[in-house]
């Protein structure tokens, strides 16, 4: 497209000076008609590249969420358990540090349905593999 534009200036130029006038126009024209439809084209990619990147982030998002919930209804279960002990005065301190884990971990599971940006995806990936580790 940079090219098109220096070799449409180049024609106007020679347009100004009055060299073949009438085949420059022609040139003219046909250049502008190139750089519009160059102008055209790159709009049309990038609105597809951005398609593309937001229908990966909605199935990747998915694809987690599909696969991640075993894990969290299993926390839940826990946190249950957990709160079943802590009524019946079994609590201590690592079990409540322990519960405080598989809590933080429920709630960035469930931000994972809030997603809206490449960037969030990457910051809640990365809270969630340092929370899994340290519960296991």
């Amino acid at each position: 497209m940079v090219e098109t534009a220096k070799d449409l200036m180049k024609v106007q130029t020679y347009l100004n000076r009055g060299r073949d006038v009438e085949y420059r126009k022609t040139i003219k024209t046909q250049k502008q008609d190139l750089i519009k439809k160059l102008q055209t084209s790159k709009a049309t990619i990038v609105t597809n590249m951005k398609t593309f990147e937001s229908s990966l982030l909605q199935k990747s998002v998915q694809y987690f969420i599909i696969r991640v919930t075993p894990y969290k209804i299993n926390l839940q279960k826990s946190l249950v358990k957990i709160q079943i002990l802590t009524l019946s005065g079994f609590a201590t301190p690592s079990l409540s540090s322990y519960a405080i884990l598989l809590k933080a971990q429920v709630a960035v599971l469930d931000s994972f349905s809030k997603i809206t940006t490449t960037q969030e995806l990457a910051d809640l990936l990365a809270k969630y593999v340092y929370l899994k580790k340290e519960i296991e």
